[in-house]
Order: C-alpha cells, then sequence, then structure tokens
C-alpha cells in the first residue's frame, strides 16, 4: 500500500456549497493481505505474440487480424485476440523495438528511422510488411510503428480535423449537454 493516494483529485477547486452529509475519514489498514503468489496474468506487454492463431486457423495470425479495420472490428473485442494482439488491435502506440523492416538493398530498418523524415511515414506507414520469409509478413507497418507513423497523436482539446473535412456540420438531432458560449444562428 502506498501512503499517499494514488490519484490526484479531480476537481482542482473546493465546490462552492457544503456537503450536506460529512465525507468519511480515509482507511489506514489496506482492506486485505497481499496474495501469497503472483497474478496468473503478468502486465501485458505490447506485443503481439506471433503463435497466436485465432480459432487455431494458421492464416488468422494477428498480422492478419491487424489488415483491415474490417478485420479488426470483427476481432479485437474479443478477450483472447485482445490479449495476444495488442498491437494489431491498435490498443497502444508505441513502436516495437523489435520490428524489422527490409528496405531495398537488403537493410533494416526500424520504426524511428520512418519517423525522421514526413516522405518515409508516407511511403511506409500505410503499406504492409510483403516479405513472405519475414517474421512480420503481412504485419501493416502503422500497426508496429504506431509512434513513428503518427498513428497515436497526443490528445488535443480542440475537435481533430481530417485531411479532408465534411462540408457540413453534422447533426445529430440532440442539443448539446453544455452551452457552447456563443448563441445559435436559426
Amino acid at each position: 500500500p502506498t501512503s499517499k493516494p494514488t490519484f490526484a483529485p479531480i476537481v482542482p477547486q473546493p465546490s462552492p456549497f457544503p456537503t450536506s452529509k460529512p465525507t468519511f475519514a480515509p482507511i489506514v489498514e489496506p482492506s486485505f493481505a497481499p496474495s501469497s503468489s503472483p497474478t496468473s496474468n503478468p502486465t501485458q506487454s505490447c506485443r503481439d505474440d506471433p503463435t497466436f492463431r485465432r480459432n487455431n486457423v494458421e492464416m488468422k495470425s494477428c498480422n492478419w487480424i491487424g489488415e483491415t479495420e474490417k478485420r479488426r472490428s470483427q476481432n479485437c473485442s474479443i478477450q483472447n485476440v485482445i490479449d495476444n494482439c495488442p498491437q494489431a488491435c491498435r490498443l497502444c502506440c508505441d513502436d516495437d523495438e523489435d520490428f524489422r523492416l527490409e528496405i531495398k538493398g537488403g537493410d533494416f530498418i526500424q520504426c524511428e528511422w520512418i519517423s525522421q523524415k514526413k516522405a518515409r511515414q508516407k511511403k511506409y506507414c500505410g503499406k504492409k510488411v510483403n516479405k513472405k520469409a519475414a517474421e512480420n509478413a503481412g504485419a501493416l507497418i502503422t500497426n508496429k510503428c504506431g509512434e513513428s507513423c503518427g498513428r497515436c497523436a497526443a490528445p488535443s482539446s480542440m475537435p481533430s480535423q481530417g485531411e479532408y473535412p465534411s462540408g457540413s456540420p453534422s447533426d445529430s438531432g440532440k442539443p448539446s449537454v453544455a452551452p457552447t458560449g456563443k448563441p445559435s444562428i436559426s
């Protein structure tokens, strides 16, 4: 157990109104004793298991699952796929330090090399590893090099704008929950 709270308060300032009931005093002692053996599931690595096959079907590897949006949407909600294919399911954004891509001339490069130039990102990030004998054959490079390909940009407080924004705003038919600060124009 830690001597300090794990999380910072969610609200930076006290509320303007007192509560009607008192808050509970913090518990000093832990609620349970530590286990005598380690947990069955160690901290998950953000690497695909190269031996995993969905339903034991040889072609349905993590690389196969991660190859298309349709396959990801059909498979990445299944727990054993999530556990074995976090890169293919795009659950993590870091670069796979073990990933090597053979480029023209027989050189092997890592994800960081791709990130060094926009032209490299454009050339490689949308492609898959084609070498049949390669360990990562069929893998989308963006799944192995999430950070270097810019797939997982830092969150922003502004709405994202795609390369091709739509011509008009979307309308959900429901009013917004919070006021925008500017009146609507009818």
